[in-house]
């Protein structure tokens, strides 16, 4: 990745340059959004690499950032595998007994949320409907 930006600098010194009056004409468009640091420093340190190994600093971005995704994929790969080989070896033994605990922790929720509760607890409404002679 980094390496081989390194190499194309030996061949091609210097960053890469948009054609005269910018993009090519007839180019696809390429998705993107706005980056934004947090840290001066990181940004600092982006241009500096980029510079040193000759890829414009968005080049560099882009590879380190597909770079973190692979390894994420991996890991939520992995995540997504054990969930899977979790349900796969589920046979539903203690099905009921799971669903009777269930209902009974979820019984105080519902019995609040049905409860008839008085529309006004602190009587508000009350000393509006009152005549006023």
């Amino acid at each position: 990745m980094i390496g081989d930006m390194a190499a194309k600098r030996r061949v091609n010194r210097g960053p890469q340059q948009s054609p005269p009056g910018g993009a090519a004409k007839n180019a696809p468009s390429r998705p993107s959004f706005t980056l934004r640091f947090d840290d001066g420093d990181t940004h600092e340190t982006l241009r500096v690499v980029a510079d040193e190994i000759g890829v414009s600093m968005n080049r560099l971005a882009e590879e380190l950032i597909a770079s973190g995704l692979r390894v994420a994929v991996l890991g939520l790969e992995e995540r997504l595998s054990q969930t899977l080989s979790a349900l796969q070896a589920y046979r539903g033994e203690g099905l009921e007994e799971d669903l009777v605990a269930f209902a009974h922790a979820e019984a105080p929720i519902v019995t609040r949320l049905l409860s008839p509760e008085p529309a006004d607890p602190l009587g508000v409404g009350a000393v509006f409907a009152s005549r006023v002679d």
